[in-house]
This record gives C-alpha cells, structure tokens and sequence, in this order.
C-alpha cells in the first residue's frame, strides 16, 4: 500500500500539541513529509528544540500514523 502527503496529514490531523492544544497541523508543525511507496518521512517541528514534551508528541504521532495503517515511518 502507498501513502501520500494527504494521507499523512489526514492521520495526524487531531494529534494535538499538548502545550498551546492546537493540532500540529494547524500550527504548521508536521514538515518535510516525503512518501515512497510505503515508508513515510516526516519532521515535526517543535515549538523549541528542549520541548519537554517532545516524547508525548512523538507517541501520538507514531500512533495516529499506526491507527491510519501507516506502520513505515521515520
């Protein structure tokens, strides 16, 4: 199966960033999304580069990836 930007940003339209509770879509945070058959490339931009939350905000995004049935991503 293949995946494109689209389907990407679909899946992680309700992650939310847990400090200004905005979806990382919306505040422009999901960047560089690059597809290749199966395997997603993706950067999330953080709102500061010590973002003490950089762990929760990649546990959703891995998992609303996965719940799209999106399961080859870096």
């Amino acid at each position: 199966m293949s995946f494109s930007e689209k389907d990407v940003l679909a899946a992680l339209a309700h992650v939310m960033d847990p400090e200004l509770h905005v979806p990382l879509v919306k505040a422009g945070m999901v960047q560089n999304i690059r597809t290749e058959g199966n395997k997603v490339k993706l950067k999330i931009e953080l709102t500061t580069p010590a973002c003490p939350l950089k762990g929760k905000i990649q546990a959703d995004t891995e998992s609303a990836l996965r719940d799209a049935g999106i399961h080859n991503f870096e």
